[in-house]
């Protein structure tokens, strides 16, 4: 995967959290705001916060139910589709909400004041609030297994290739080009007042459309490696990988004084 994707996404969810960094004082504040202008960002970084807590938790549950659909040789395609539905249906939210608080953000601030808090957000760097999710996430079957967990399976050197061969394929390398390119041009349009909101909303769709076609992706390459391993094979594998990879939990952040009810 091309390094600087990451990269260009982590500022993507940056500048896509402005309001949440100056309210909880990730970034500093620009120059002269006032105290109503401070007002009207905390309360839109409560209710952002919020709504990314619901959208994340429904997030993290729809992963942790396609890995283990994952798991089961016996692969249920219309849990496993429904799954994918809800992951993309969660992604789109949050993209949408960054979105949306950028309009927002720009109701409250000038161009100046924006301006300085841009700047800030480009000099953090990849510093921001957590819980917030880059717009491609890879979990531990869309990773190419390492020799360890091939040797665990027991493959033979043809399986071993054609497994490989299943995660470096020029699908996923140009879909993860796509989306590198996308996200450069949404960091663009975010790093300025005049936000341009078709060109702003076009965009935040194609990344979204990279994201559920790699989800496919993923589950094409399931359904392939079962063609690849013998039933016992695969569970040899599973169960490395497993080892790894324990099953994620749920983050929630403990609850902070004057958080509303």
């Amino acid at each position: 995967m091309n390094t600087a994707a990451p990269k260009k996404i982590k500022l993507l969810i940056l500048l896509g959290c402005l309001v949440f960094s100056v309210a909880t004082g990730a970034t500093a504040e620009p120059g002269n705001i006032t105290p109503t202008q401070r007002e009207k960002l905390k309360s839109v970084a409560f209710n952002m916060r919020q709504k990314t807590q619901r959208i994340r938790d429904e997030l993290i549950k729809a992963r942790i139910e396609l890995l283990r659909a994952y798991q089961s040789w016996d692969l249920d395609e219309r849990k496993v589709k429904d799954t994918i539905s809800r992951i993309s249906k969660a992604q789109l939210a949050l993209l949408n909400l960054h979105l949306e608080n950028q309009f927002e953000l720009r109701c409250i601030l000038s161009a100046s004041q924006f301006d300085e808090l841009a700047r800030q957000v480009v000099r953090q760097g990849g510093r921001g609030p957590r819980g917030f999710h880059h717009p491609h996430e890879e979990g531990p079957w869309d990773m190419p297994p390492d020799r360890m967990v091939l040797e665990a399976a027991g493959v033979s050197a043809e399986q071993a290739r054609k497994i490989l061969r299943l995660y470096d394929s020029p699908r996923k390398r140009e879909l993860i080009e796509r989306l590198r390119r996308y996200t450069g041009q949404l960091i663009s349009l975010y790093s300025k007042f005049d936000l341009d909101r078709a060109t702003a909303r076009s965009l935040v769709e194609k990344i979204h459309d990279c994201q559920l076609e790699l989800l496919n992706l993923s589950r094409e390459r399931q359904e392939a490696l079962r063609s690849i391993l013998t039933r016992d094979q695969f569970e040899k594998m599973r169960d490395e990988i497993a080892r790894r990879f324990p099953m994620p939990k749920p983050w929630r952040r403990p609850p902070r004084p004057g958080d509303r009810g």
